[in-house]
Parts: C-alpha cells; structure tokens; sequence
C-alpha cells in the first residue's frame, strides 16, 4: 500500500477488473476535514504498454470533462510506482449487477415505477455525455461503449450515477478508419458494436435498452453459454416483448424497451433525451413520481435481505 500518494490512506480494495484494481481511499485534510475517494489502478502488466497507458489517459482525460450529478466525478489523473491511476467519486451504494443478481436469485419484482426512475437518470447521464462540446463548440462525440449493470451504481439516496467512461472515445481518439475500437460486455453490445462496424451514441441507448428489459423481465436477454454464442444472439436472436415473460409490465413501459431494442439505428432513439421523454410520459401517465429517497430505501432492502 506504500506505492500509493502519502495524502491517501488505502482501507480496501473495493473492486477488481481486467484492467485496473479499484480501492476505497480516504483523505484527511485540515482542521478535521475528511472525505472518500474511489482510486483505480491500472494493472501492472499493462502498464509496460504505453500506447495503452496513452489510451487510458486520454480517455480519462474526456471522462474528466463531465460534470452531472448522474456521472461519477473524476478529480485526479496521476503515475505513482509507474502505474496511473484515476481519482473518482466514491458511490456509497451498490451497482445494478448486484440488483439484479438478487432479483435473480430471489425471484423479486422491481415495481416498474422503481425501474422507470432509474432508467430516467440513466438516461440523463447519457444524453449529458453524448452532448458534450468541446471549447470550440464542437461535439466531442463521446460514446461510453460499456452502458451494462456493472458501471450503473445506485446510491444509498437512490442518485443514479455512471461510472467508467474510461472506455469512452472521442471524437479525437476515432481510428483512421472512423471505427471505435470498443470493448464492452458481450451481453450488453450493440448490433452494430458486435458486428465490428462503426457506432455512435445510440449504441448506448441499445445497451441501455438491455439494461432495462432485463430489470422489468429479471431474465438475461443474450446472455448465453459462451461468448461466441452470446454475440450471435446480440445480432440474431428473437426479442421476445417483456409482456411475453412478465404478463404485468406496463405497455407503455414495453413501448419504451421495444424501440430501445431496435437492432436498426435509425429506428432506436435518435437520443438518450427522447428516451427519457417517454420516460417522463410514463411517470406522468403513473404518479406519484417515486422521491430518490424511495429508489434508495427499496435497492437498500432488496439487497440487504440478500
């Protein structure tokens, strides 16, 4: 734990990835003042590669540049020992994988209002990033390219917040051949993403789609035995409509899922704003409108009974 800056004390590790360890880190400051961060690091096998190591600074470099209450922060980019790091906002909660693992497990129902204010928030980090511009005015194109239960946390308030833009490419990082070189969850690609063409931010609203059908249905929709077979399934297999395996789910909530899951871009959400104008319609067509406080209290006790 020496290897990290002497202003941070390391308590845990709190998360482990194929490309970075995850720690919770606290920080004292003066007169009392004490505050928690979330540190990645990189992996020291990859840091040896410093195409990579560019890579992975220029992407948090981007990530650095949002500022949404649905976006964790990021505050600081540094080496030390030689390995990057990232200093994040810390998310005293839990992800939506852990959510629907014991949604899974237990056979539970997330009430469709619950589940249609989480999606909203979603929505609105997303539409956020995709519209960012640069200091010219210019969009920056920024795709996060991994939307899946993993990088969605919920906090013990029940704030929404996406983590992990570090796969994100702007407009700057495209290969020569306008392609995004992206990498995500194989449950939660895009179409278009599994087919190796070239994407924009409706891929995320593709995978947001996933996302959501499988809070509404507590069933995997691509998820498959191996990989190979799972991306087959992203790009052929049937989409049966969440009514089929859930009878109660709201038809307009189906609605919403169905033109999410369009394997054609051009039928999806144009963005991740019109997406949450549905969503808005939904919850007015539905009050009250469930208070975070709500959305926190429900996560907090399904997975607490876990």
């Amino acid at each position: 734990m020496k290897s990290f800056p002497q202003k941070f004390e390391v308590i845990k590790r709190i998360g482990k990835g194929g490309m970075a360890d995850i720690f919770l880190i606290h920080m004292e400051g003066l007169q009392g003042f004490a505050q928690y961060f979330a540190m990645k690091r990189l992996h020291a096998n990859l840091t040896k590669n410093e195409n990579f190591v560019r890579m992975f600074f220029d992407e948090a470099r981007t990530a650095a540049s949002l500022h949404h209450r649905n976006v964790a922060e990021i505050y600081e980019l540094g080496r030390v020992a030689d390995s990057p790091y990232i200093l994040m906002e810390y998310v005293d909660g839990v992800d939506l994988r852990t959510v629907i693992n014991v949604l899974y497990r237990t056979k539970a129902a997330m009430p469709p209002r619950i589940t249609a204010c989480i999606v909203l928030q979603i929505c609105r980090g997303l539409d956020y990033a995709h519209s960012k511009r640069d200091g010219a005015d210019l969009p920056l194109g920024i795709v996060h390219g991994d939307v899946s239960p993993q990088n969605i946390l919920i906090s013990q308030d029940g704030e929404v917040k996406i983590i992990d833009f570090g796969v994100a490419r702007a407009r700057a990082g495209m290969a020569g051949n306008g392609r995004l070189r992206i990498q995500g969850k194989p449950a939660y690609l895009s179409p278009e993403q599994a087919a190796g063409e070239r994407i924009d931010h409706r891929s995320d609203l593709f995978s947001l789609g996933i996302v959501f059908y499988e809070l509404i249905t507590v069933t995997r929709l691509f998820k498959r035995k191996t990989q190979e077979e799972t991306v087959r399934a992203v790009l052929e297999g049937e989409i049966l409509p969440p009514s089929a395996l859930c009878p109660g789910v709201p038809p307009m909530l189906e609605s919403i899922v169905i033109k999410a899951l369009e394997r054609d871009p051009a039928r999806r959400y144009a963005s991740a704003k019109e997406m949450e104008a549905d969503l808005i319609g939904y919850q007015r067509a539905n009050p009250p409108d469930p208070r975070p406080e709500e959305v926190g209290e429900f996560v907090r006790r399904l997975t607490q009974e876990k």
